[in-house]
């Protein structure tokens, strides 16, 4: 899995949907130097719901979160639907399930990989150190069914790296969900194929 996500991460994404909808990256509590850690996953959402609300308001949203991040925007879909302001959509980009244990030096281990592979990508001792936390906070955590689920989308990337998952199989998603699968690994869905990537999300949504 994938993680610390960053801005920076999803500017290709971003740049792929140019002039068909606007796109924002919602941070990750804790990722900012001095800013504190949630302790709970839960806690986390309720902070980015009301980051949500405050700017967007309950205006058509679809929310999108890659890899380790699907998790997040799964709980923060249902702390917006409690809200009053459902999101229309959830998009999964190769989120996996938890792993039983250690997911936080799985997660540390993967970043420190990608700062080798990916010198460009910015990642400081902050992140890292944020990342670890958020791999205990969710250390056997599972999805649970929403009362009010949004239309959900899971796209799979269609090579697999499973020394960049640590051994861990195909990427899934437990719940109810549609699928499509998309060029390239993991990594490269919002890096070298970030343009395929966000025109494949871009055409379900226009389908629905």
């Amino acid at each position: 899995m994938v993680a610390p996500v960053t801005a920076y991460q999803y500017s290709r994404f971003a740049a792929g949907l140019h002039g068909s909808r606007d796109v924002w990256v919602l941070p990750a509590q804790g990722y900012a130097p001095g800013e504190a850690l949630p302790d709970s996953p839960e806690a986390a959402a309720a902070r980015q719901a009301e980051a949500v609300l405050a700017a967007i308001g309950d205006k058509p949203l679809t929310l999108v979160g890659y890899s380790s991040g699907g998790w997040q925007a799964h709980l923060l879909a249902a702390v917006l639907a409690e809200a009053g302001a459902p999101p229309r959509a959830l998009v999964l980009l190769d989120s996996p399930e938890t792993p039983d244990e250690n997911l936080a030096l799985a997660m540390v281990a993967t970043s420190c990989r990608l700062m080798r592979d990916f010198p460009d990508v910015p990642v400081d001792a902050d992140q890292l150190t944020a990342t670890a936390h958020y791999g205990r906070l969710f250390d056997g955590w599972r999805p649970a069914p929403a009362a009010e689920a949004p239309r959900t989308l899971f796209v799979a990337a269609a090579e697999h790296d499973p020394a960049l998952l640590l051994g861990a199989g195909r990427p899934t998603w437990p719940l109810p969900h549609e699928a499509v699968e998309v060029p390239g690994t993991h990594v490269s869905l919002l890096d070298g194929d970030a343009d395929t990537t966000a025109r494949a999300v871009h055409t379900w949504l226009l389908e629905r």
